[in-house]
């Protein structure tokens, strides 16, 4: 006698789901190939019957496929998560080796032409009231001719530190020393205690104009020129031509 054969598994859908599934599939064929598309679907499940032991097994190399395809899916985004984590880690240290590196000095370095201290002594200081008293100002104007132009100068050599605010006796004694008389006609020690009721009584970097003690702009802005340049040209190096 042959063994019974072991019952087949029965379907596992329900027949209701299956003909709707039939319907659809010829209603898209329609739909979108035509009558004999729509003619092929029922051809092939009518044939289907005919060859349901191959499809079982078709089902079953077709359900192989579907996990190896979703298993290489997998490992592709893992090697992709890993790749991205690499990458990310190679970035933060880069980033941390930059910040650790000695940074470029970004400062403009000073020019050879600029001594980064002022040259005080007695001969540079007298280069520069000539250099000072020779320059031109507006319309070729010169621009040192004025007794209090002297306050100016004054009060840079005492931003400088080589005289006190109030140290006029010091200064005046200073120029009767050391400047030539015929370059200093219009120096007067008055006119440079005077400075003690101007808005020049204070750092160059603090003037600002007041309209109080100015009724005009155009003093003020001459008296700043001639501080600005005298302080230049103290930085200047010894017989340097003025610019």
């Amino acid at each position: 006698m042959q063994p019974d054969k072991k019952p087949r598994a029965g379907p596992q859908i329900s027949s209701a789901t299956f003909l709707e599934f039939v319907v659809e599939a010829v209603q898209y064929n329609l739909n979108n190939g035509g009558e004999n598309a729509a003619r092929r679907v029922l051809s092939l499940l009518t044939d289907a019957y005919s060859y349901r032991d191959d499809l079982s097994l078709a089902k079953r190399k077709a359900d192989t496929l579907i996990n190896q395809h979703l298993m290489k899916q997998q490992q592709q985004q893992r090697q992709q998560q890993q790749q991205d984590l690499s990458n990310m880690l190679l970035s933060m240290m880069a980033a941390s080796q930059k910040l650790a590196a000695p940074q470029p000095n970004t400062q403009h370095p000073t020019p050879n032409t600029q001594h980064p201290t002022p040259n005080l002594s007695v001969s540079h200081i007298c280069w520069s009231l000539k250099t000072l008293q020779a320059e031109e100002y507006k319309n070729g104007k010169p621009l040192f001719t004025q007794a209090n132009h002297w306050q100016a100068v004054f009060r840079i050599l005492v931003d400088q530190g080589m005289f006190r605010d109030n140290d006029y006796d010091g200064f005046d004694e200073w120029m009767r020393n050391n400047f030539p008389k015929e370059l200093s006609t219009n120096y007067n020690k008055n006119s440079v205690k005077n400075i003690s009721q101007t808005l020049y009584n204070k750092p160059l970097e603090r003037w600002t104009y007041d309209p109080a003690l100015e009724k005009t702009r155009q003093p003020f802005e001459r008296m700043q020129t001639i501080a600005k340049r005298f302080q230049e040209l103290l930085f200047l190096p010894d017989g340097l031509p003025a610019t």
